[in-house]
């Protein structure tokens, strides 16, 4: 069974394995501080350790959180670039279930590029009603 080892707010996945009838942790690989870990990082650990189940949704939750103890960041500290980009590619991923998933991403990614624009206007211009607080 897989699990999540914190080291700061770098996320490492462990797993207790069985070895000649004692139980030890074995380390499987760094996920690094992000909010998923990627799809790269996901098909080296699953080649790395192809007998061993682990379950992508569960880890992903679990970074997701952050460590323990630690606020969730609020949008004011988001990085919305990313966010923005993240929207963008993931309304290109292909055909979903929902059949205007990725046009609706595609939207939000246009809306906060919009709102990113207005926000940074408003900035310059001095005008902070515009601006995300906490």
């Amino acid at each position: 069974m897989a699990w999540i080892r914190w080291r700061g707010h770098t996320a490492q996945l462990m797993a207790t394995i069985g070895d000649h009838g004692k139980q030890r942790q074995q380390y499987l690989g760094s996920l690094g501080a992000e909010y998923t870990v990627p799809e790269p990082v996901k098909a080296r650990i699953t080649a790395r350790f192809p007998t061993l189940t682990i379950d992508w949704d569960a880890v992903n939750r679990t970074v997701a959180a952050g460590p323990p103890g630690t606020p969730p960041p609020s949008p004011a500290a988001w990085d919305w670039a990313r966010v923005e980009w993240q929207l963008e590619a993931w309304s290109q991923t292909g055909p979903s279930a929902y059949p205007y998933e990725g046009q609706a991403l595609h939207h939000a990614a246009l809306i906060l590029r919009q709102w990113r624009a207005r926000t940074e206007q408003a900035a310059k211009e001095g005008n902070s009603s515009n601006r995300v607080t906490e």
